[in-house]
C-alpha cells in the first residue's frame, strides 16, 4: 500500500497544500493534493470553509475527488461541492 492510498483511505490531507481566502464571503479555500502536482494540474480536492463573524468553521464542503484545478481563487470559488 503507498502513502497516498493509506493517505486516501483514511481521509488524511494529500502532503501538497494551498489556500485561498476570499475574506469578502468569510471563506476559505483549502486544496491537497500529492507531492509535485502543479496548480495547473486537474489533480486537486478543494474544501470549502464557511466561517462566521468570528472566524470559526460553520460548514465544510468539498469536491468529490482529485480531479480539479486549483490555479487561484476564482478557480476554486466556481468548482462544485457536496
Amino acid at each position: 500500500m503507498t502513502v497516498q492510498n493509506f493517505l486516501l483511505m483514511t481521509g488524511n490531507m494529500l502532503p501538497r497544500k494551498v489556500v485561498y481566502k476570499d475574506a469578502l464571503n468569510s471563506v476559505i479555500y483549502y486544496a491537497d493534493a500529492k507531492h509535485w502536482t502543479a496548480l495547473t494540474d486537474p489533480f486537486w480536492r478543494v474544501m470549502k470553509w464557511t466561517l462566521d463573524a468570528d472566524g470559526d468553521i460553520v460548514d465544510i464542503v468539498e469536491t468529490d475527488w482529485y480531479n480539479n484545478l486549483a490555479t487561484d481563487l476564482s478557480v476554486v470559488q466556481s468548482l462544485s461541492y457536496s
